[in-house]
């Protein structure tokens, strides 16, 4: 897809991996290799793994942060680009079927409520006690929401509490689009979150 012109995102199918989880439900996500370029101040070179969650009716989507790379359009990072993509591509396309591992593995940890209570604190970045903004609190009512839904959906496990960022940035967060979730600060925040939830498992 374009933006403005300027900017191109290819988007490459890798395949559906499935896994049921403690409480019965089915998990069914898609992976897909996605490459941006573009032209312009602010255009980079970006490439990475991202995965589509289906279950409602518009999916959840994530950038996973351990297979990303995004460099500057300069000669010296268009030439480490290069080196990216004929070395680290087929090994970042090869480590799809790690994602079902660490669902799996992040289904099996179980979390208490101090463990939510810190991985909000840390992804909002406030402390027990603070006086919140009117808009934090705005942002942690709308995290609230889709932590409900998905501690419902698959219990208090590492999986849920990171599928409620997904579900956040996707669904709640005022900025929610596709390019917020794939290469904006909604990524940040998601792959935040997943390096969190990954701790917690191991």
């Amino acid at each position: 897809y374009f933006k403005d012109e300027s900017v191109c995102t290819l988007k490459i199918p890798l395949g559906i991996s499935r896994f049921e989880t403690q409480n019965g439900f089915k998990d069914e996500t898609e992976a897909f290799l996605f490459i941006k370029n573009g032209f312009g101040g602010n255009a980079c070179n970006e490439v990475g793994i991202f995965t589509h969650r289906f279950v409602c009716s518009n999916g959840m989507e994530i950038r996973h942060g351990l297979n990303y790379f995004k460099s500057k359009h300069t000669e010296k990072m268009n030439e480490l680009t290069k080196v990216f993509l004929s070395q680290t591509l087929p090994k970042m396309m090869n480590s799809v079927s790690d994602l079902k591992a660490n669902s799996q593995k992040l289904d099996k940890a179980t979390i208490t409520k101090e463990d939510i209570e810190t991985f909000k604190q840390k992804m909002f970045n406030y402390k027990k006690g603070d006086e919140l903004s009117t808009k934090k609190k705005n942002m942690l009512d709308a995290y609230n929401l889709s932590l409900k839904e998905e501690t419902e959906r698959t219990g208090l496990t590492a999986w849920s509490l990171l599928q409620s960022a997904t579900n956040y940035t996707n669904h709640k967060h005022f900025n929610a689009s596709e390019e917020f979730i794939i290469t904006g600060s909604g990524a940040t925040f998601n792959a935040k979150a997943e390096k969190m939830c990954l701790e917690m498992a191991n």
